[in-house]
């Protein structure tokens, strides 16, 4: 296995460009400008290689002729920035030799290039058309509302605090030679920006950067509506009647009273059911299929069932009355 001085000296050395190792060599490759198809100034590619004859590393990702791009050498800061190493291909020793000449991830010069887009959307994020469009979003309540509620809904049965932030989803696609460009110029990242952003996403007529701004137009729309919600008393009964339930640390089932005319009945429900099956567009109502065993869900949609009033024999959020864990008392309608 080699050193750290061999593998020092290997990526010092001008006219070595194989390094051989147990199970594969090291090959060093001077990276080709394309656009001028000279020689980049001290900027070689390393690739791990079976047959060092014929080989060019295309992409950080891709392996092609039994070459694996390992990493990019900048020789004249005396800097190895390298991939993610592949434990398939390179064992842990060589990881440890790598680490143990302060080798720098592609993920470093990665965020130079998101920093480019963000800072580039952002100028535009701020720009009074943009801030027209939200202001001037058209949405209906139920856009929002469910999303809202959900949110809600899922806080109450999680430990800890979730933040909902804003997610990032930019797919850069680096090649080799893109980060080899960054090494040696990293005012190039603003040119990898401006390809990522003007170029058009698979399955979409618009550009990136026009997918990014109705991105943050729908986001900041929601924020605005989620500010300034109204939530009608059959909203407030489901989010009180969901944090009483997510108070019984680790409940499977809990037991509820219900009453609809002037029939009422005890259920036994699945909690994570209950969780998934609520449903605002029937009036706030429950599939009978939360409850636990057949029997009881065949006998309450035969007793609740009415045409006029639950015409799908779900149980009505208005019908609950109370909720219980043993005998403690969850919920119960003031």
């Amino acid at each position: 296995m080699i050193t750290v001085n061999e593998l020092q000296n290997f990526l010092e050395d001008n006219e070595r460009q194989i390094l051989a190792m147990d199970r594969m060599n090291l090959l060093k490759i001077n990276a080709i400008d394309e656009e001028t198809g000279v020689n980049i100034p001290g900027i070689s590619y390393i690739c791990c290689v079976d047959w060092p004859v014929g080989v060019t590393p295309f992409s950080q990702y891709s392996c092609s002729d039994g070459t694996d791009l390992l990493g990019i050498y900048d020789k004249e800061n005396k800097k190895l920035y390298h991939k993610r190493i592949n434990s398939l291909i390179l064992n842990d020793e060589l990881k440890s030799v790598v680490d143990g000449i302060g080798s720098i991830n592609f993920k470093n010069l990665y965020r130079l290039v998101v920093k480019e887009v963000d800072n580039i959307l952002q100028k535009e994020y701020q720009s009074l058309r943009v801030q027209k469009q939200i202001e001037n979003y058209n949405y209906k309540n139920s856009d929002f509302k469910e999303s809202f509620i959900e949110q809600r809904i899922e806080i109450f049965f999680e430990k800890g605090i979730k933040v909902y932030g804003e997610t990032k989803e930019y797919e850069l696609r680096l090649t080799a030679y893109d980060y080899a460009k960054l090494i040696s110029d990293k005012k190039y990242a603003k040119d990898l920006a401006m390809r990522y952003l003007f170029n058009k996403p698979e399955y979409r007529d618009v550009t990136n950067f026009e997918v990014n701004i109705e991105a943050y137009i729908y986001r900041q729309a929601k924020l605005n509506f989620y500010r300034n919600i109204n939530l009608n008393d059959d909203d407030k009964k489901l989010l009180s009647l969901f944090k009483g339930i997510s108070e019984a640390n680790n409940a499977r089932t809990v037991k509820i009273e219900y009453q609809q005319g002037n029939k009422s009945t005890e259920i036994t429900v699945n909690v994570d059911e209950i969780r998934r099956r609520y449903d605002h567009s029937d009036g706030y109502s429950f599939s009978e299929y939360v409850i636990t065993t057949m029997k009881a869900t065949d006998k309450f949609y035969k007793d609740f069932k009415d045409e006029e009033d639950n015409r799908l024999g779900h149980i009505l959020l208005k019908g609950i009355k109370k909720v219980k864990y043993g005998r403690k008392v969850l919920f119960e309608e003031k």
